[in-house]
């Protein structure tokens, strides 16, 4: 995994795989996920990964 500029809004519980980029304003919240291979560009725009429980 690279990181750069703010490796701290990734949350302890989230999974980011090794090979995953993410790169400028990306905050990663609890429980996310983050595969092999993928890109997060935070670099022009804010970009927040969150996991929404729906409970029927």
């Amino acid at each position: 995994m690279d990181v750069a500029f703010h490796p701290e809004k990734i949350d302890p519980t989230a999974f980011v795989a090794p090979g995953a980029f993410i790169i400028g304003d990306v905050t990663i919240g609890p429980e996310s996920s983050v595969w092999f291979g993928v890109i997060l560009r935070g670099d022009i725009a804010v970009l927040q990964l969150v996991v929404i429980y729906f409970t029927p």
